[in-house]
């Protein structure tokens, strides 16, 4: 069936609530779809944050957390803290050494 066969079927309500549908579809599928890629970088995130602490690599690990939320990865709570502490850490050795 042609495209313009199919509209001459259908009243303008029907195509209407169609088109509404197909737009709310559409919607949802590209939600899902950001969600996806978002949490995709988060793991990877995670997966190099991850990295650097099995290698004692703690200047890297808040070079790569900082990159991470330049790129507006949003990073878990726990990740949060973690990068405060090694702040904090890195912070109190910088004082001792002055």
């Amino acid at each position: 069936m042609k495209v313009q066969e199919l509209r001459q079927l259908l009243s303008t309500a029907d195509r209407a609530r169609l088109e509404k549908a197909f737009v709310e579809s559409y919607k949802k599928f590209s939600k899902q779809k950001k969600e996806e890629v978002d949490l995709i970088k988060e793991i990877t995130l995670y997966r190099a944050l991850d990295l650097m602490n099995m290698m004692d690599e703690d200047d890297m690990w808040i070079q790569i957390y900082e990159y991470g939320v330049k790129k507006k990865i949003k990073p878990r709570e726990f990740l949060q803290e973690s990068y405060q502490k090694r702040i904090n850490v890195k912070m109190e050795n910088k004082n001792e050494q002055e």
